[in-house]
């Protein structure tokens, strides 16, 4: 009973040591202010070192609050849910969905604009986010949304993550 118990701490000592000395060369780099090595090989991006980490709260708060905006989109272009993620599936930007029920870039992006501001500020309200967190969020949010409404692609946007200089790749 007592091999087995030593042989089990043995074990998570040992896995629990490779873990620290696999991630410790990824650490130096990330550290140093650059991605790790492996990156560049398997063609991935690191995010950067992010300065405030505001970008990030926020952004991951804002998301498990709000989810997507397929629901209010859908109802302020006057269709339903499945309609425009068909839509979006088969290649179409929401600018393009909008231009065909009679709605302009800028209504769309004005309407996405004070959704998710209105939401920023009911995360500040219930203080799960700072006052510089949602200045930060609101700062880059029409940015961001304009970029978003004129894709023609579906799922995340890889081309950047949450936060303030995150996406930065190898």
């Amino acid at each position: 009973m007592k091999i087995k118990k030593w042989m089990a701490v043995v074990s998570a000592a040992g896995l629990f040591s490779g873990m620290l000395l696999a991630g410790l060369p990824a650490g130096k780099a990330m550290a140093a202010g650059g991605p790790p090595a492996w990156a560049g090989k398997y063609n991935v991006q690191v995010a950067g070192p992010n300065t405030t980490g505001a970008g990030i709260m926020a952004g991951a708060a804002l998301g498990r609050t709000a989810g997507t905006m397929n629901t209010s989109v859908a109802q302020f272009l006057g269709m339903d849910v499945s309609a425009l993620i068909t839509a979006r599936h088969s290649g179409k930007s929401l600018v393009e969905i909008a231009a065909e029920k009679g709605i302009s870039e800028e209504q769309l992006i004005n309407f996405i604009v004070s959704q998710r501001s209105s939401q920023i500020d009911q995360l500040l309200k219930d203080g799960r986010i700072t006052q510089a967190q949602a200045d930060q969020c609101k700062q880059i949010m029409a940015e961001r949304i304009k970029a978003n409404v004129s894709r023609t692609t579906v799922g995340p946007n890889r081309s950047g993550s949450a936060g303030r200089n995150a996406g930065r790749g190898a």
